[in-house]
């Protein structure tokens, strides 16, 4: 059974183990096995709505952060799920560790309706307003746009109607006379789901930043690593000079972390007009590369530990 089911995931190792417990009689290969039945009984329709839930998130977070301008590498500050729906609400938050983790976000957050956050820009249904109003019209439309269109909405809402200033005049509106439209705040984008709306903010903080450099670099030594074919628990010696004094200052702070990540014994960062290459011959098992990362010049030097 263990070995039909892993022949998917490791089709050779599967079919040597096979060939060595084979009897007579069996079929000529573990490919040509009948695939296992599945047990019903232990399918969970709640976890599978749920996921379907979180993969309908994921769309949203990777069409907001395009909007954004924001990569998937690079870490945001929150996301905020605007929902009325039950299913959307317990989903998220009964996976929010795997939410968070495949936004890349340091906070999911789920309201319930609209999220406070966001602000309404009234505008005139003149349609509407030109018959009904008149002479009076182009007042009518000058007071709905000089209005605060988040407490307009609100109090049409509630209400049914509002009263709108024009000078010394007052006019009453009710929905029809008005439509609105979203105003996100600065650096916030936004994407829809079903049943809810996602809101990612792409703010980058200091530490935020940081930590999207260091992804960056951290990328492209593991591709370096690739080109080396190192073994992955292989020791490197890695120097990388940075275009950039400001972020260089960033790298810096998340050195130790970013040694870690790429399994660096030795890591030195330094500026590009003041770090030099040796001009002697490297090793067979180096490898330099330049990286533009972000609209800034980053020379990579990799070297297998006690190579000289």
């Amino acid at each position: 059974m263990l070995i039909r089911i892993s022949a998917p995931f490791i089709p050779h190792l599967a079919e040597e183990m096979y060939q060595n417990l084979r009897l007579a009689g069996d079929p000529a290969s573990v490919h040509m096995l009948d695939w296992t039945e599945g047990d019903a009984a232990l399918i969970d329709p709640g976890i599978e709505d749920a996921m379907r839930v979180v993969q309908s998130f994921d769309d949203a977070v990777a069409n907001a952060r395009q909007a954004g301008k924001r990569k998937l590498r690079w870490p945001v500050g929150e996301v905020v799920v605007a929902t009325e729906s039950s299913l959307v609400k317990e989903a998220i938050e009964s996976l929010l560790p795997l939410c968070k983790a495949r936004a890349n976000s340091r906070n999911v957050l789920v309201v319930c309706g609209i999220w406070e956050r966001i602000q309404w820009t009234a505008e005139p249904q003149m349609k509407k307003i030109g018959p009904e109003y008149g002479k009076d019209a182009p007042l009518v439309k000058q007071a709905i746009e000089d209005a605060d269109g988040t407490a307009l909405r609100s109090e049409l809402q509630h209400a049914g109607a509002a009263t709108v200033q024009a000078g010394d005049r007052a006019f009453v509106i009710t929905e029809e006379h008005v439509s609105f439209t979203e105003k996100l705040p600065k650096n916030v984008f936004s994407a829809s789901m079903p049943d809810a709306m996602v809101y990612v903010d792409v703010t980058l903080t200091h530490e935020l930043e940081a930590e999207g450099y260091a992804r960056e670099v951290i990328r492209r030594i593991q591709d370096m690593r690739k080109q080396m074919e190192l073994p992955v628990n292989d020791q490197i010696q890695a120097t990388a000079s940075i275009g950039d004094g400001r972020v260089l200052g960033l790298l810096d702070e998340l050195k130790s972390w970013i040694a870690g990540e790429i399994r660096a014994s030795s890591l030195v960062f330094s500026r590009d007009d003041i770090y030099k290459e040796p001009k002697s011959e490297q090793p067979a098992s180096s490898l330099s590369a330049t990286w533009d990362i972000e609209g800034v010049s980053v020379t990579i030097s990799l070297s297998r530990t006690g190579e000289e």
